[in-house]
C-alpha cells in the first residue's frame, strides 16, 4: 500500500482542464499534436491551468493528474506538456467513492480558469 505523506493534495483533470479539445478559438501556433495509442490528436495546452498546477507544486502540494479516459491518457498528457517534475502521480478519475459525506462537503475549492477570459 502506498501512503501519500502530504496533507496538501491537489487533483487536476486532463481534458478541458490541462488541454483543450476545442481549438477553433485559438491561433494555430498554440495547437499541439499528441500521439497516443496510435492516434494523433490536436489539442491546445491550457496555459493558465498549467501555471496553477506548477504553482501548487512549488507550494509543496502532492499533485495527482487524473482522467476519466484513464491513467495512460493522464500519463501521456503530463509527459507531452513537460510536467513530470511537478506531478507526483497519475491515475484514472474515480468512478465511485465511499464516504459518509458528499464530496461537496470535503473536496475543497474548485480551481479553474476560463481559457478565453482576458486577464
Amino acid at each position: 500500500m502506498e501512503t501519500i505523506k502530504n496533507d496538501h493534495v491537489f487533483f487536476v483533470d486532463c481534458d478541458d482542464t490541462l488541454v483543450l479539445w476545442d481549438t477553433k478559438d485559438f491561433p494555430e501556433d498554440q495547437w499541439t499534436w499528441i500521439d497516443h495509442a496510435g492516434y494523433k490528436t490536436m489539442l491546445v495546452p491550457h496555459t493558465k491551468n498549467i501555471e496553477v498546477l506548477k504553482k501548487f507544486a512549488r507550494l509543496g502540494y502532492h499533485i495527482t493528474v487524473w482522467s476519466a479516459t484513464g491513467y495512460e491518457w493522464a500519463d501521456a498528457i503530463v509527459k507531452h506538456l513537460g510536467l513530470t517534475e511537478y506531478v507526483h502521480q497519475v491515475m484514472s478519475k474515480p468512478r465511485y467513492y465511499m464516504d459518509d459525506l458528499p464530496c461537496q462537503e470535503w473536496m475543497g475549492e474548485r480551481v479553474y480558469y476560463d481559457p478565453l477570459a482576458k486577464e
